[in-house]
């Protein structure tokens, strides 16, 4: 099942409904089957996920369901090897953190998610590594360009998140 999922969205990179749903059964089949972390690795499927979230950055499923996604894998020293040392992947779940800072379940996942990641500030997106999906070859649609000068604050609440920025 993973082999044809990974198959699938490779197939259909721009078809938002493909991404969402294929990275919520990555999701289930690696919370599910955790031996699947040798397969995991052996078919790049985290490049899989990357780009689902790079392709898609304005769409919260597509961003929730690929960070849950590889917070399953997180624990699985093996399969989280795979992407733990790619800076890409680790900006991906940062602009997902800003482009949907409404959605307290993409804050409360990306936060998780991060806390994996060596040298993570959880919480304080590295400005200068994020750039707009046209910049490293996605579309750019609706996608946020932040720079060094720009720094991000969140404060949670239990209802909501708070996203403020602001210029030194």
């Amino acid at each position: 099942a993973l082999v044809l999922t990974c198959k699938a969205m490779r197939a259909a990179p721009r078809a938002s409904l493909v991404q969402e749903h294929g990275c919520g059964a990555i999701r289930a089949l690696m919370a599910s089957h955790p031996k699947l972390s040798e397969t995991f690795a052996t078919l790049r499927a985290a490049d899989v996920i990357a780009c689902a979230m790079e392709e898609h950055p304005m769409q919260g499923a597509v961003q929730l369901n690929a960070i849950k996604a590889l917070l399953a894998v997180a624990p699985d020293h093996h399969a989280f090897e795979t992407f733990k040392l790619n800076d890409h992947v680790e900006n991906l779940v940062k602009s997902a953190e800003l482009n949907h800072a409404h959605n307290s379940d993409v804050l409360r996942s990306s936060m998780s998610l991060l806390a994996y990641f060596p040298k993570a500030k959880v919480g304080l997106p590295a400005a200068a590594a994020h750039t707009t999906s046209a910049e490293s070859g996605g579309s750019g649609v609706g996608t946020a360009s932040f720079n060094s000068a720009v720094t991000a604050s969140l404060s949670f609440s239990s209802a909501s998140a708070v996203v403020t920025a602001a210029a030194p």
